[in-house]
């Protein structure tokens, strides 16, 4: 995701659990965010931890709307979130893992792609 990230200009973040993505978003001091990419299944620790979903409470309450592309292959629950997102009236986009990496390189940079030129 970095390596296709190179052709915007973008800065970007990783977390390793929805508790870090959540205390990121709620400090003060990030920066407006213009795109962000969600999981479902964020734990790759040992300990369970919540999830995508969890972080939605924590996206609706940021200044402005960045656009979100969900990619999970947990299909039932990356429909579930999809959907409350859009009833919220963020701009939601869905991308399906498949193919090892190979979705990132074609699927979800172009959905990005497609939604910034489209700004």
């Amino acid at each position: 995701m970095t390596r296709q990230l190179g052709l915007v200009s973008a800065s970007a973040v990783f977390f390793s659990s929805a508790s870090a993505m959540k205390a990121w978003l709620d400090d003060s001091t990030t920066a407006p965010i213009t795109v962000m990419s969600l999981d479902h299944d964020l734990n790759l620790g040992p300990e369970p931890d919540e999830t995508g979903f969890d972080v939605i409470e924590n996206i609706r309450k940021l200044n402005g709307r960045p656009l979100i592309v969900i990619h999970s292959s947990n299909e039932e629950r990356a429909e579930r979130m999809y959907w409350k997102l859009k009833e919220d009236g963020v701009r939601v986009h869905r991308v399906y893992p498949q193919g090892d990496l190979d979705w990132i390189s074609r699927d979800w940079i172009d959905t990005i792609l497609g939604e910034l030129q489209g700004d």
